[in-house]
């Protein structure tokens, strides 16, 4: 239950900084909060002691949305408390025998684009070490990367990524360790795996509550959450901030960069990303003449969505939605005015229909 209150708490603070914004408080009004998560487990030490446990590490320190006028910081958002913090590593690590940080970082790329980007997101390495009899994630993920109330874009921003878990069972650690070649956040993880230098029985990547994992010596897992969403269209970044992003590694991917700003450049034998102005320019000419050609008039979307509630052709999960809100007065005389529809339009309950 309080997964969904801190969410609730988001639509809150996201109304309110519409409103600020609305009223001219420019300096106030930011795209308010990364995509937090947390896990919870349980276990039985060698002498049979049982405990559990709760991280709330990207619950307490998330990446802060962009503002109308800047970039969103990491770690500073907390929509319940005014000092965000993360907590120490040790502290948890004391706290819970068997579990140990191998990294936790700020993970490159990870946050919402836009004319302003949003607080990056982090990720962290947990390596499991001598369980005892048992150890479990029985609530990884917190259920929230699949809540769309939070790490909301602005004026026409890209939200920032849901949050996430992977698992990495029966790994050749125990080699890697040896060598003092270890994974420290999501990215490592992943791109190790693909090069074969980190071997994985079982890799599951988990982007919403998956079910309890157990975990054994030399077991991984890793967990990504707190970015923030964007403010305003990414083709109007200023270029220089694009290639200091590069430069920095804050934005790993130049061809993705290249799409999603608009921003052509080149690097020199040293690796140093070079803005080329006139052919950004022509790029982003480009890339909005294919929005124009991509998009639908208002009138026709209208239309071709009016077929569908007419149809009723939703999942069920969506249609009892819409069959339980008809029931407020003010919700039905929009969505009847919207839509057209007349007075016997009804959704039935799931189930009768």
């Amino acid at each position: 239950l309080w997964a969904q209150t801190v969410s609730i708490n988001s639509i809150g603070f996201g109304a309110i900084n519409r409103a600020m914004f609305s009223r001219g408080y420019l300096e106030e009004a930011f795209a308010v909060d990364g995509c937090w998560g947390a896990f919870q487990g349980a276990g039985t030490a060698e002498d049979g002691t049982a405990y559990g446990f709760t991280n709330f590490e990207w619950l307490g320190g998330t990446g802060r949305g962009a503002f109308c006028y800047r970039d969103g910081e990491p770690l500073v958002w907390a929509a319940w408390s005014q000092l965000a913090t993360i907590g120490d590593a040790e502290e948890f690590e004391s706290t819970i025998p068997p579990l140990f940080y191998l990294g936790r970082k700020l993970l490159k790329g990870y946050f919402g684009y836009g004319k302003y980007r949003g607080g990056p997101g982090n990720s962290a390495v947990h390596w499991c070490v001598q369980p005892g009899r048992h150890v479990a994630l029985t609530r990884p993920n917190g259920g929230l990367s699949c809540t769309a109330a939070v790490g909301l874009g602005m004026s026409g921003a890209y939200p920032a990524p849901g949050c996430f878990m992977i698992s990495a069972r029966d790994t050749n650690l125990g080699t890697l360790l040896e060598a003092g070649d270890t994974p420290r956040d999501a990215r490592d993880l992943l791109e190790m795996v693909d090069d074969g230098r980190l071997e994985v029985g079982n890799l599951e990547i988990w982007k919403t509550d998956c079910p309890e994992l157990a975990l054994k010596d030399n077991d991984l897992f890793v967990d990504g959450a707190g970015a923030a969403g964007g403010w305003g269209d990414p083709l109007e970044r200023d270029p220089a901030s694009v290639i200091s992003d590069l430069n920095d590694g804050m934005t790993p991917k130049y061809e993705f960069v290249r799409r999603m700003h608009g921003v052509v450049a080149a690097q020199d034998d040293e690796g140093v990303w070079h803005l080329d102005a006139k052919a950004t320019e022509q790029e982003r000419a480009k890339l909005r003449e294919e929005r124009v050609a991509e998009s639908q008039p208002a009138e026709q979307w209208w239309a071709e969505e009016r077929e569908r509630v007419i149809a009723k052709n939703f999942v069920p999960e969506v249609h009892e939605m819409y069959e339980q809100s008809l029931s407020f007065a003010k919700f039905d005389r929009e969505f009847r005015g919207f839509w057209q529809v007349d007075e016997d339009f009804v959704f039935e309950v799931v189930g009768d229909a």
